[in-house]
């Protein structure tokens, strides 16, 4: 193939052409060119879009390595023609009827170019290398170029080599790049993004946050501008805002990979082009260019059984490898480590309990003996602290499993140290800051709820004794006086929260301690005997909280991490506390106490949100880490509990579209 290779040698630029003769490039709707004639600028295009990179002869200028955007109205070439007119006195940086160039980049990043990202840095946290030193056209066709462009990183002794792409018919051009230092590969962190023009430009991160959008007003018109990073990659959106002139950036922070790859897309929408007119388009459009899922594909038993399969199987093959694959909050608290988890912690048996929901319509033993062999090797034993409800949790699937086997060892442990508990029973202060509190002893914080009240409630269906169902009721009331916001329908976390305010003014209601709630009351509820004076309070409560959940949704389908602090507070995804209040949700429908018109659409949304958060292999992302509040979430971690909720979700899913199928 013939190429032509460009590079500098004693600061001048030279060029030299690799075969025996130079042939003419193929004319069509996407143009590549280095253009001498404009102090070494190197300008790409196809039918929709334009840009161009600053080159050597700007490499003492303010110029760096920022992509500059020219605006285009027309699908036939405009570079070349704009060049030319440039040099004749025909601005591009006025329009005269086919778009123009008003798009000031300067010392920025521009639209969509890739720094280095100095996190110890106590301002500007951007290291950029100046203009490209050498350029490679690869391959040229009608409809698809391809080329190389070289940064230098002189004090750090650093080479970026970037590949771009750019294809007819899109917005976005694509970017490969590999970083080396003194000519090996290196691991770096990067940041990918767009200036915001001195914070002129609003910008946004979609959910998963792999997608940066911004929006702004440009000479009477408006321009949107993307960068976006392959599907469960995992970034940090920041907006660097700075007083000093072109400093003011949106990135998505993220890592190169070991061998100093890293690919990402970029690229524009102008209004005055026709198509994408609004901000509102324009996110829709970035967010879904990486998006290869069939977003019509219908939602059958057989789709949702396949996936909940997918992430059972996925989580057992990986079970002892839980470490690698935990969520680490950004500041990770000294408490916290990649160490397994002992069987029986309360994140286990979140785990186990959707576990146990799944085994019950999968077909397939292996799932229950999976479940049984880590009863037989903890001899059906509670975990270690005797009054605390995380240490009952895996009572729920020993007594599943007793009412299926009816082996009493499944059971004894259990009621052995529950007839302890009530033989000396903690009576103190829920209070969390309470002096000697007995918060922890009793159920002081909304968690617990879903930890330790479907144990009792079930224990008291199989020995048919109403003692535990009176302790678990006395129990539940107390918790619920102190953590039940009457005024929104929701529960506090603990009693600490009462006076602490989301950034909009709301109150923190954390969206993981409600589908705490509000799954173990879609767990309990089938045990609650249909005479009891207490049932009705119960099925009211879950009522009460479908109702606030539904008006709370957010567009993607999933819950923010702090309900009422909506995706301005928390932009980012989180799906532990969606996959309760799916399970929840449709467990609901599924026995009639939730109206199916009105709660279907609203579950639906959910699932398709949580759908889209399985990676290939079958992990849950998007699961926040262990804590007591809103937090973090990352696409390419997961948590065992959040994987039990989803199980749970996915069987009442099944259950529902099964049912729905047979009418």
């Amino acid at each position: 193939m013939n190429q032509i290779f460009k590079y500098i040698l004693a600061g001048t630029l030279v060029s030299v052409a690799a075969g025996c003769a130079m042939q003419p490039q193929e004319e069509g709707y996407v143009q590549a060119r280095f253009v001498p004639e404009r102090k070494d600028d190197f300008a790409f295009e196809n039918d929709k879009v334009a840009f161009r990179v600053y080159g050597p002869a700007l490499q003492a200028s303010k110029e760096n390595n920022g992509t500059d955007c020219w605006f285009k109205r027309v699908d036939y070439p405009i570079v070349d023609k704009w060049y030319k007119g440039h040099t004749e006195g025909i601005s591009y940086h006025e329009d005269h009827g086919e778009g123009y160039d008003p798009y000031h980049v300067g010392n920025s990043l521009g639209c969509g170019s890739i720094a280095l990202w100095d996190k110890s840095a106590s301002g500007d946290k951007l290291i950029q290398p100046n203009v490209y030193t050498s350029y490679e056209v690869i391959s040229k066709t009608a409809n698809k170029v391809v080329f190389e462009l070289k940064y230098q990183y002189e004090e750090l002794n650093i080479q970026e080599v970037k590949r771009i792409t750019l294809e007819k018919g899109n917005q976005l051009y694509k970017a490969e790049s590999q970083f080396t230092k003194n000519g090996q590969p290196v691991q770096l962190d990067v940041a990918v993004g767009v200036t915001t023009h001195d914070g002129k430009a609003k910008a946004k991160v979609n959910s998963e946050g792999d997608t940066l959008t911004t929006w702004e007003t440009i000479d009477g018109s408006h321009v949107g501008t993307a960068v976006a990073l392959p599907k469960f990659t995992h970034t940090h959106f920041v907006e660097q805002k700075s007083d000093v002139k072109d400093r003011s950036h949106a990135v998505l922070v993220t890592k190169t990979d070991k061998a100093g790859k890293i690919t990402y897309y970029a690229g524009f929408a102008w209004t005055k082009a026709g198509e994408i007119t609004s901000f509102k388009q324009w996110q829709k459009y970035a967010d879904s260019y990486l998006d290869k899922s069939d977003k019509n594909a219908k939602v059958t038993p057989k789709s949702v059984k396949s996936l909940t399969k997918k992430v059972a199987d996925w989580q057992i093959e990986h079970h002892e490898e839980q470490g690698k694959y935990r969520s680490i909050p950004r500041i990770k608290p000294d408490w916290m480590s990649r160490d397994r988890y002992h069987d029986l912690q309360w994140q286990l048996g979140a785990l186990y309990a959707g576990m146990n929901e799944w085994r019950k319509i999968a077909d397939n033993d292996k799932y229950t003996q999976w479940l049984k062999a880590i009863g037989e090797r903890n001899d059906w034993k509670l975990h270690k602290r005797p009054y605390h409800a995380d240490d009952h949790t895996v009572g729920q699937f020993y007594l599943d499993l007793y009412e299926e086997f009816k082996q009493e060892k499944m059971l004894e442990p259990t009621r052995k140290q529950f007839d302890w508990i009530l033989a000396n029973p903690k009576t103190g202060t829920l209070e969390w800051k309470a002096e000697n509190t007995h918060a922890h002893y009793r159920w002081g914080w909304c968690d617990a709820l879903f930890m330790a009240p479907p144990v009792w409630a079930q224990l008291a269906k199989i020995t048919g004794e109403q003692k535990y169902l009176e302790f678990m009721h006395q129990e539940y009331k107390a918790t619920y006086d102190l953590l039940w916001s009457e005024k929104d329908q929701l529960f506090w976390r603990d009693s600490s929260y009462f006076d602490q305010k989301e950034q909009n003014g709301e109150d923190i209601f954390w969206a993981r301690g409600n589908g705490w709630v509000f799954g173990g009351l879609a767990l309990m509820i089938p045990d609650l005997p249909s005479d009891w004076q207490h049932r009705e309070f119960y099925i009211d409560l879950f009522k009460k909280m479908a109702v606030r959940l539904k008006t709370i949704q957010r567009e993607d389908g999933t819950w923010s991490m702090g309900l009422l602090g909506g995706t301005e507070g928390y932009p980012i995804k989180e799906t532990s506390g969606t996959s309760f209040f799916t399970f929840g949700l449709a467990w609901g429908i599924n026995q009639g106490y939730l109206d199916e018109a009105t709660y279907r659409p609203i579950l639906m949304k959910a699932w398709q949100a949580l759908r889209k958060s399985v990676n290939d292999e079958g992990m849950l992302g998007f699961v926040q880490p262990v804590g007591a509040a809103p937090g973090d979430s990352f696409p390419d971690s997961t948590e065992v509990y959040g994987v039990g909720a989803f199980l749970a979700a996915g069987t009442e899913m099944y259950k529902l579209i099964k049912s729905e199928n047979k009418q």
